[in-house]
């Protein structure tokens, strides 16, 4: 593949060489919606939000979701139906293939519709194929449900913390019994969904950090299904509401607010690297010197005792973390059989030398709690070298794992597990919400850790594996880019997504967090030599990432504190600040499309020094991040306050003149 640099503003805003997908927000009378695609988003009722996301998912044996074809969109205003939107979609992934037609309509009574009739064109195995129906976090935690199930009427709260997800049998147990209408009381007035063509079940969609209450169509029959071709597919949820209608809260002047806590200060999480996943060597020469700069408080290496190589892994991960100034995080994957490995640690790696140990079962991982008895047998095989080291139990799958399988009180050292954002959604738009479910996530496992620390290790873009996968996956094609990837890593929207990562773990209280990786399409920067195989991959050797700029700039975060700093809209603008001896910092982020007009304060003093990575600055910034972090202009500053204009997917770092720095 001929090297194409820069990239076009499109990749380096969010890695897709397209503007973002447009959406169209429609309204009859007091409702509202966004059409996204085909997705039904933001349903509102006199500007009260409804429903969070209706939309039509197809997923296949293993789980993974098959985006659609969609053709023939219309949209038409008229009688009886004051809008109706019409088009065809088509799901195809190897052998499966779905065609199907789909309705939106606004009815003269002010109910909205939304109905698919599909066929199957070929024979195939699959997980899920209806409508999913997504109740938003901020909406509805905490709020009374009413559900009308096959028993009879069923009663309760959503719950604010994470509720767990059980397995009974081999199968996930909902919230309550499969329904065919929902009603959630919003105070004053009841938002209700009623579902055709099969029952529906809700599951606490934030155990997968996804910002919402997810009520799906089912079946009976344990999956994967199988469907035969002609077998016909029908669904339809209709969404209304009942009440006094809101009054509406005053017009926007367009400018986003950020408010400066300086009243609350937060302890800085420890924020670390994982090892790079593509490297087969140390790292050297620049890339180390440019992973010291960003003086990460731990390197993660992960060990399988029963792999060969684990000894080399373990001498190469040390010898990284040395040369960049920092300790090791090991991820011990253990079992029964390899016990007698463990005790060979301390005669290859300096117990001073780690942070800390995670252990697993290497067996259940990712699909599971860390049992106690071998939790206990590793401390046992450590001995006293070890005997200061903390030694944290969990997961290395997601929160679900944890939640549902949540150890007894006081069992480990800390609690541990890996967070993604997108195990169910992949545009950029649900990715940034699931920034503030982060934090919830963070509250409920501090709700059973007692005293003991959470740790949130790795975080990453992308899933690293899928556990939910029945089946072998599909072998990657020459010229793509395996399902680990995402072009995003390289792009400004990682940059923004990540500082509103850091906030939210942050203000929750986590511990200690690691982030992606050293080095490649994982990682904060490119290796030395480059990318090492023609992928549709936005890189070039020795490049830093835009995030990479962010980690910097948090690099002198060890003795200042953080600020907690709000924003009234938190879909587009992510924002924190840190403060000490040397003055303030504001870092701030526009993670949407489009350009935001904001209003930083309260601050301090006559001015700031400003320093803008976006489109037009990110490219130079990539190939030659010194150069642009000598960079800087003079930003005023007006009866306390900052107003500012950050471009699409645009970074911001703001520091008080007394303490501009040029690292």
């Amino acid at each position: 593949m001929r090297e194409v640099w820069p990239p076009s503003r499109h990749v380096l805003e969010h890695g897709v060489d397209a503007p973002a997908p447009r959406s169209r927000r429609l309204a009859v009378g007091p409702l509202e919606f966004i059409l996204a695609g085909v997705d039904v988003r933001q349903v509102r009722w006199g500007g009260l939000e409804l429903i969070d996301r209706v939309y039509m998912s197809v997923r296949d044996r293993n789980w993974d979701t098959i985006a659609p074809v969609i053709s023939g969109l219309r949209i038409r205003r008229g009688d009886p139906d004051p809008l109706v939107v019409t088009f065809e979609g088509r799901n195809r992934a190897e052998a499966l293939d779905v065609a199907w037609q789909g309705t939106i309509r606004v009815t003269a009574d002010r109910r909205l519709v939304y109905e698919m009739a599909g066929e199957a064109r070929s024979d195939f195995t699959y997980c899920r194929i209806g409508f999913c129906v997504l109740h938003s976090e901020m909406a509805a935690a905490g709020r009374p449900y009413r559900a009308e199930t096959a028993g009879g009427r069923v009663v309760g709260v959503l719950p604010r913390l994470v509720g767990p997800q059980t397995i009974v049998d081999g199968r996930e147990q909902p919230l309550f019994p499969a329904c065919s209408a929902i009603s959630l009381d919003l105070g004053g007035v009841v938002a209700r969904a009623d579902f055709e063509g099969s029952l529906f079940v809700m599951e606490d969609q934030r155990n997968w950090t996804d910002a919402s209450f997810k009520t799906c169509c089912t079946q009976d029959s344990p999956y994967p299904y199988r469907a035969q071709r002609g077998q016909r597919f029908a669904q339809r949820v209709t969404i209304s509401a009942s009440g006094p209608l809101p009054a509406r809260a005053a017009a926007s002047t367009g400018r986003r607010r950020v408010e400066l806590d300086g009243g609350r200060a937060m302890a800085c999480p420890g924020i670390g690297l994982g090892m790079s996943t593509l490297l087969d060597r140390p790292l050297a020469g620049r890339e180390i010197e440019r992973i010291r700069a960003l003086r990460p408080d731990h390197l993660r290496v992960d060990l399988r005792l029963s792999a060969p190589s684990w000894q080399a892994i373990l001498g190469r991960a040390a010898a990284d973390a040395r040369a960049a100034g920092t300790r090791l995080e090991i991820a011990l994957f253990a079992g029964p059989s390899r016990l007698h490995a463990v005790g060979d640690l301390a005669s290859l790696v300096e117990p001073s030398a780690v942070a800390r140990i995670l252990v697993f079962d290497e067996q259940t991982a990712g699909k599971g709690s860390t049992p106690v008895d071998l939790y206990e047998a590793v401390r046992g095989r450590l001995g006293r070298a070890f005997g200061s080291c903390p030694l944290l139990g969990g997961t290395d799958g997601d929160f679900a794992e944890l939640n549902r399988e949540r150890p007894p009180a006081g069992t480990f050292d800390g609690l541990t597990y890996a967070m993604n954002p997108q195990v169910h959604a992949f545009d950029d738009e649900s990715l940034v919400e699931t920034l503030a479910t982060q934090a919830t996530t963070v509250a409920t496992a501090r709700s059973f850790a007692g005293d003991r620390p959470v740790i949130v290790s790795p975080v990453t873009l992308r899933q690293r594996f899928n556990p939910s996968a029945t089946d072998a996956a599909a072998p990657v094609g020459a010229g793509t880019m395996p399902p680990t990837v995402d072009p995003r890593q390289a792009s400004l929207f990682l940059a923004g997504w990540t500082l509103g990562s850091i906030a939210a773990l942050a203000g929750a209280g986590a511990g200690s967090i690691t982030y992606f990786e050293t080095v490649g399409w994982r990682g904060v920067m490119e290796a030395a030599r480059g990318p090492g195989s023609p992928r549709p991959f936005p890189s070039r050797p020795g490049i830093v990432f835009p995030v990479y700029h962010l980690l910097a700039d948090l690099a002198d975060r060890h003795g200042r504190h953080l600020v907690p700093a709000g924003s009234t809209a938190p879909r587009e603008v992510v924002a924190l600040a840190m403060s000490g001896a040397g003055g303030t910092r504001v870092l701030l982020a526009n993670v949407s499309p489009r350009v935001v007009q904001v209003v930083v304060g309260p601050l301090r003093g006559h001015g700031f020094e400003a320093r803008l990575l976006d489109a037009g600055s990110a490219a130079a910034a990539m190939l030659s991040p010194a150069r642009f972090r000598r960079r800087g202009e003079h930003l005023p500053v007006r009866r306390g306050a900052a107003s500012l204009r950050l471009p699409p997917y645009s970074y911001l770092r703001l520091d008080a003149w007394s303490d501009a720095a040029t690292g």
